[in-house]
């Protein structure tokens, strides 16, 4: 991590030898990283760059190879008055087009400006194509994502960004991030990015084609078994054939409109965070007689549960059932768990609530119990607020 240094946070001058630089955040740095005339290659990944001047800065001579700096899977963002990537010092009458600078699975979002390419004779009127990029978002930088006379030495494909384009697989259309005011540029479920990378490009960790952008959207459905990665989400669908889980610090999201069945004996058991809301349109579990465990954290809003526990449990659990439904499905949370219960409907099977603990005191309110046993069993001193 490099932080609050006013000038470039890596400045690096006749580079001879490789430099790989991953895993690395930058933040209110004057520039992150600086190369000054690059001899070997540099490999540059899972950046998260958020400077004041420039992000990266390049400035030539770069040696003619292909892809001598490569950047991927990185974001650069809120560069607040300056550059996303500035590439200056550009010299073309020693070399023909090499595509020297590669940026794949990259977005360039929310700065002053978005890429910047500086010739030092003036911008040659002959493609160079000196910059590649794809599978990338270049996308509302204030005053322009590429400064137009420089497309025509850019080689841009399968990326998203504000120019229309008639290169291979290029769109210009919002990416729909998950809450650009707040730094997440994750993708939303409905995103156009989501599977329109290059079909060539490596498959995304989920075994779909690439999405474009440095955040894959892991989306599942059809058959799905074993742990779910960070950022996942289930839709359409879905039929969970064995155990499934999301690890402490990990999330998953149910996107609208998704049926998910669970086969005799399969399970998910949710030690992260959870999302189920079906407010844009209505989301079903189908338990099969198995279970729902969390252990952290699950909101569900306009869900519905058939034949089978939705079970809330531990210190660290906790959650939101509001505008729900169980049939034959009975929702339990046990000692040390909280959750509040609103505007939500229990049918059928023995009970609809169960709460068990001295410490468990959940909050009920608005909900109907209808053509059960019993509606609520309150046991081991707990003290649902009803």
């Amino acid at each position: 991590v490099f932080e609050n240094i006013p000038g470039a946070a890596l400045d690096i001058t006749r580079l001879r030898s490789p430099l790989n630089i991953s895993d690395t955040k930058f933040s209110n740095v004057g520039t992150a990283i600086k190369l000054n005339k690059v001899y070997d290659f540099v490999t540059m990944s899972d950046l998260n760059i958020k400077a004041v001047e420039k992000g990266i800065h390049i400035i030539g001579r770069v040696i003619e190879d292909e892809h001598i700096i490569s950047i991927e899977k990185s974001i650069i963002s809120n560069v607040a008055n300056g550059y996303g990537i500035f590439y200056e010092n550009i010299s073309f009458w020693y070399h023909l087009s090499l595509n020297r600078v590669y940026l794949t699975q990259v977005t360039v979002t929310n700065n002053k400006y978005g890429i910047e390419l500086i010739y030092t004779d003036g911008n040659p009127s002959f493609k160079l194509d000196e910059l590649e990029i794809v599978n990338s978002i270049i996308w509302n930088n204030e005053e322009w994502d590429f400064d137009n006379t420089d497309l025509d030495n850019i080689a841009i494909t399968y990326s998203d960004f504000g120019i229309t384009s008639s290169d291979s697989g290029n769109i210009n259309t919002d990416p729909i991030f998950v809450n650009p005011e707040e730094g997440n540029y994750s993708l939303q479920w409905n995103s156009p990015c989501i599977d329109a990378g290059n079909p060539n490009s490596p498959l995304d960790p989920d075994g779909t084609i690439a999405d474009i952008g440095a955040f894959p959207f892991l989306h599942y459905s059809g058959e799905v078994t074993g742990e779910l990665a960070d950022g996942s989400v289930i839709l359409g669908e879905v039929l969970l054939s064995g155990d499934v889980w999301v690890p402490a610090n990990a999330s998953l999201t149910i996107a609208p409109n998704t049926n998910i069945s669970f086969e005799q004996n399969a399970s998910l058991d949710i030690q992260g965070t959870l999302t189920s809301d079906g407010t844009d349109g209505s989301i079903s579990f189908d338990l099969n007689g198995s279970n729902i465990l969390v252990s952290g954290e699950a909101e569900f809003v306009n869900t519905s549960f058939t034949g089978g526990t939705l079970k809330y449990e531990g210190d660290q659990s906790s959650g939101t059932v509001y505008s729900s439904s169980f049939t034959n499905a009975t929702l339990v949370i046990n000692e040390g768990a909280f959750a509040t219960v609103r505007n939500t409907s229990f049918s059928g099977g023995d009970v609809g609530l169960m709460t068990s603990g001295i410490s468990t005191s959940p909050e009920i309110s608005n909900c109907t119990f209808s053509d059960l046993d019993i509606a609520i069993r309150a046991n081991y001193h707990s003290s649902p607020v009803i």
